[in-house]
């Protein structure tokens, strides 16, 4: 599949996909911001690169296209979620009346259509015709999906924004890189006379703590339907 990220007026893409906020894990590690920002914003950043690596999937929420194939089954898995509205659906540059599917599931990004997503895998005769598992990309599908997060504009914590424990595990992280910062590779301290700079190493690998992984375990991406 390909997926394109729509940068509509309705939905404006910025590429900002923090998990956390600054104040929040200070918080978390009751300490003051001040002088400490910048680096515990990069450690944000970081922490949610590796937590949407980690879980094969993306949380922000955006306007986008996502092209595939079907195996001609009755429903549809799109690879961003949760969904919110069907923009418009299209077959082999067709439009596809609205009326013909329905949203199965809205948390796990599911379509389920009664005539069945016409298959574009290939063929291969031999005695009898069988699919590969390869096809053309035939199908698209325009829709708004994801989470809005807690450094958008408008954000409200009130109305089903970005999940408590995907928030959690961002802030897990950053504590555990944060505290573990004498000894973990990734994070450099510099000491020039009486000033001191430290910075990120994103060269280095390092894995997630225990307690983000168990917070994350379901939100890992599944195989197709």
């Amino acid at each position: 599949m390909t997926f394109t990220i729509t940068n509509s007026t309705a939905i404006p893409y910025v590429e900002d996909n923090r998990l956390t906020t600054v104040d929040s894990v200070c918080q978390e590690l009751d300490i003051s911001s001040t002088g400490s920002s910048d680096f515990i914003n990069n450690l944000i950043k970081r922490a949610s690169f590796a937590i949407e690596k980690y879980v094969d999937r993306k949380f922000q929420k955006v306007d986008c296209t996502e092209t595939m194939q079907s195996r001609g089954r009755h429903t549809l898995l799109l690879g961003h979620r949760p969904l919110r509205s069907i923009v418009a659906i299209s077959f082999d540059g067709t439009t596809v009346a609205s009326t013909s599917y329905e949203i199965d599931s809205r948390e796990a990004g599911v379509l389920f259509r009664p005539a069945g997503w016409t298959s574009t895998l290939y063929q291969r005769n031999n005695i009898e015709p069988f699919q590969l598992e390869v096809g053309d990309r035939d199908w698209s599908i325009n829709y708004v999906a994801g989470y809005v997060l807690p450094n958008s504009t408008g954000y409200d914590s009130s109305t089903a924004q970005l999940p408590d424990d995907v928030e959690a595990a961002c802030i897990a992280t950053v504590k555990s890189w944060y505290l573990d910062r004498g000894h973990n590779p990734r994070i450099k301290t510099e000491e020039i006379g009486d000033a001191s700079e430290t910075s990120f190493d994103q060269n280095v690998q390092i894995s997630l703590p225990p307690i983000a992984i168990s917070l994350l375990s379901p939100w890992r991406s599944f195989d197709p339907l």
